[in-house]
């Protein structure tokens, strides 16, 4: 857009300049009467001078855009198993032994099913924290523990008693 009304300036005042017949304009530094040709030439290097030195500009300031951010999902038990033993707020809820199955992803909220020995299943609901790139465990529970963090739509494709 940018290039087109550089484009359009450059070429009304080309246009202007050629109105005027008995004009001087300098060409290299020393004066020179404007004449057709000289117009001529005149707007064909500032229209290529504009178009090289904006259409750089112009990618870079409209058309380029931030990366799209990578989606979190599909998420492996093991990334999830490493966030929730790394999560200092949550090494007194689960046993250290913990693991997780049946693992579910979907908009950057995952779930997975705890395997502890002698301990009945529960849910444990994550969140992926864009700015930090990581999953950050919940809630948990043995169902609705989605309620209140996630959409009734999000709950119902996570699955797992969510």
């Amino acid at each position: 857009m940018r290039t087109f009304a550089v484009a359009a300036a450059v070429f009304l005042a080309a246009a202007s300049l050629a109105a005027c017949d008995s004009s001087v304009d300098t060409v290299d530094g020393q004066a020179a009467p404007v004449t057709a040709t000289t117009t001529a030439a005149a707007t064909t290097a500032a229209t290529t001078a504009a178009a090289t030195t904006t259409t750089p500009a112009t990618a870079t300031s409209s058309s380029a855009k931030p990366p799209a951010a990578k989606s979190p999902c599909p998420v492996t038990a093991a990334v999830l198993d490493k966030a929730l033993k790394n999560d200092a707020a949550w090494t007194d809820r689960v046993p250290s032994d913990t693991h997780l199955t049946e693992v579910t992803c979907t908009g950057g909220w995952a779930t997975g099913m705890s395997i502890v020995k002698d301990v009945d299943p529960a849910g444990i609901l994550f969140k992926y924290n864009t700015a930090t790139g990581a999953w950050k465990p919940v809630n948990m529970g043995s169902g609705g523990y989605c309620d209140g963090f996630t959409s009734v739509a999000v709950a119902t494709k996570l699955g797992n008693g969510c």
